[in-house]
């Protein structure tokens, strides 16, 4: 049977993704904050649960990355494009996630 036991890549896929779009939101939130004078407390608050949702992500991230490996080499078929943008987003958090503990620092 082909498709047969391939649910966890998907769910841990679709993880990654949500994660992702949440980590982006939590950014544009603490920039929109910024300009719109949130309370410095809320800033605060919304660095935290970036810090946490990065770790998350990066960790569901690297998982799905090795899914992907190993899911390559035992079907012999490569997903190229979800590998780099799996890869992508996982640089993009890792930088943002670096520059939000120089903010989280320097705060």
């Amino acid at each position: 049977m082909k498709g047969k036991g391939l649910w966890l890549p998907s769910v841990v896929g679709r993880m990654c993704l949500f994660l992702f779009f949440l980590l982006v939101v939590i950014l544009l939130l603490y920039l929109l904050g910024n300009f719109q004078d949130f309370l410095d407390s809320t800033l605060i608050m919304l660095l935290n649960l970036f810090q946490v949702a990065s770790i998350m992500y990066l960790v569901s991230s690297l998982y799905y990355g090795g899914l992907q490996i190993f899911f390559a080499i035992r079907q012999k078929r490569i997903a190229i494009l979800s590998f780099l943008l799996n890869l992508g987003g996982f640089l993009f958090i890792a930088v943002s996630f670096i520059f939000v503990k120089f903010l989280y620092s320097w705060l």
